[in-house]
């Protein structure tokens, strides 16, 4: 079985727009699994069609800002990109293909939300518990402000850093907590963070193991050769295989088989 990794991303900065589109992350092939995070101020937001399940949904209570994961499994044959619709409003999003999660049945190993109430340069990252080895952990989180970049915790992977989405990845080699942990923004500012886990599952094709088989052919043949003064003189003729190597008796006897200018959204 393989641990599931990261194999591309996709993103669209913030901006006002009705609607969102992203486009298919590069590479992204049947059967990965696409994790879509969007952005919204106070809206409500539909996906592209019924294959998107809502993972978790989490808003910041000060400012309305509601942050939306989806998840499907690609199949084999995705647009070129996915449109999200909402009402005309300022958002941002992205989609990142995951390779090697299981198959079939829901990815989903562990989720949890967080939202500052203040405007601060930490970004929090939840602690969630995985239930097996070899989970890929995501963590979206999304500033009030624009014109905000950020900074990974240590041990973890940037996939996404763009005016309004930012997206992180970390492999959980053993099942258990991940821990608590920070990011830090360029500034202070709002933020909206969810943490998902994915399980692995995809088969890794192996070898056949074979044993060796031995078969020994013996095909004795006694031939015996009587002159009138009664002496015999047999002859043995034996046909063996080149994986044995049996030593019969004269007898025949048998061998054993082996950006937005800094906009603070005050307005």
């Amino acid at each position: 079985m393989a641990d599931p990794t990261y194999r591309s991303a996709a993103s669209t900065t913030f901006a006002s727009r009705t609607n969102i589109t992203i486009n298919k992350p590069s590479g992204a092939v049947e059967n990965d699994i696409l994790v879509a995070s969007i952005v919204v101020e106070t809206v409500s937001v539909t996906p592209p069609d019924g294959t998107w399940t809502l993972i978790t949904t989490c808003t910041n209570p000060t400012e309305s800002l509601i942050l939306r994961v989806w998840w499907k499994r690609a199949g084999g044959s995705e647009g070129a990109n996915y449109t999200f619709t909402h009402a005309s409003n300022w958002s941002a999003g992205s989609i990142v293909a995951v390779q090697d999660a299981i198959t079939s049945g829901d990815p989903q190993d562990a989720t949890a939300g967080t939202a500052t109430n203040d405007a601060t340069t930490t970004v929090t990252i939840p602690s969630i518990t995985t239930s097996i080895n070899g989970s890929l952990v995501l963590a979206m989180y999304a500033p009030w402000n624009t014109g905000i970049s950020s900074t990974q915790p240590t041990g973890w992977n940037e996939r996404v850093d763009v005016d309004g989405m930012h997206v992180q990845t970390k492999t959980q080699t053993t099942a258990g907590a991940t821990g608590a942990t920070t990011a830090t923004y360029s500034d202070s500012t709002y933020n909206t963070t969810i943490v998902i886990a994915l399980k692995g599952g995809a088969v890794i094709s192996e070898s056949p193991s074979l044993s060796p088989s031995i078969s020994p052919s013996i095909s004795p043949s006694i031939s015996p050769s009587i002159s009138p003064s009664r002496s015999v003189s047999p002859s043995v003729s034996l046909s063996l295989s080149p994986s044995a190597s049996p030593s019969p008796s004269p007898s025949g006897g048998k061998v054993a088989e082996p950006s937005r200018e800094s906009h603070d959204r005050s307005d």
